[in-house]
């Protein structure tokens, strides 16, 4: 009886650290830097966060800095993605929506690249958690060195 309820637990303890909970994995890789002209641009951010923090309130802002070191702001996320209501109008219909719906993915995509979309272009996220005893603010910024090519390899 004993060698029985030893065997029971060895197998209970086996389970418990061989089987895991299936979780989806977010992965934090580096952005594209060469975009060709006329195809689509995926700038690609990324901010992870683990599932316990799932309940969280993320804004994005997207900005563009040219040759004259304006800082531009193009595209943001707050509750919905939306072009900034004073957007210039060579941005205007060009940028779209690009992320995942768990918001790790936060990015946009440039339509229709052209050689002047050549620059700095800056994710900045923020992140309101909101815990059961406290609330935390966290934050992430991205810089991509966009270079555009006449045509592809």
């Amino acid at each position: 009886m004993a060698t029985q309820v030893r065997v029971v637990l060895h197998l209970l303890l086996l389970y418990i650290f061989a089987v895991q909970e299936g979780r989806p994995v977010c992965v934090d890789v580096d952005p594209e830097t060469e975009a060709v002209k006329g195809e689509f641009m995926k700038m690609k951010c990324v901010y992870c966060m683990k599932r316990e923090e799932i309940s969280t309130r993320t804004m994005v802002k997207w900005y563009y800095i040219g040759p004259d070191k304006r800082e531009v702001l193009i595209y943001e996320y707050h509750d919905e993605p939306r072009e900034p209501q004073n957007v210039e109008d060579y941005w205007k219909g060009r940028l779209v929506w690009n992320g995942s719906k768990d918001m790790q993915d936060i990015s946009i995509g440039i339509l229709n690249v052209t050689l002047n979309d050549t620059g700095t272009y800056k994710c900045k996220a923020s992140r309101h958690y909101k815990y059961t005893f406290f609330t935390s603010t966290g934050t992430k910024n991205i810089t991509i060195n966009l270079k555009v090519k006449e045509k592809g390899k």
